[in-house]
């Protein structure tokens, strides 16, 4: 099968666990911020780990690094500015 299907159906797995932590952490009166904010560094870890690992051909490292962090801070401001933008007041 293509690469792309396999990241495809990863994606969606990876999703379906992500938000079924965000709610065990609602469930268990955790701090949603913290929650997300931690989730990001977790992406980050396992996604860094993991290009650095399988090292695609023509991928120099420090740019490999420089993206992964980009999209891992990106991804952690967005869910906090989701988080706020639905909360309460």
């Amino acid at each position: 099968m293509q690469l792309w299907f396999w990241a495809a159906v990863t994606g969606m797995v990876l999703a379906g666990i992500s938000n079924f932590g965000f709610k065990i952490a609602a469930k268990k009166g955790f701090d949603a911020d913290v929650f997300i904010l931690y989730s990001g560094i977790v992406s980050v870890v396992f996604a860094g780990a993991g290009l650095l690992i399988l090292r695609p051909d023509g991928v120099v490292t420090l740019l490999l690094i420089i993206i992964t962090v980009i999209a891992g801070a990106v991804a952690a401001q967005g869910g906090l500015a989701e988080d706020s933008c639905l909360a309460v007041h």
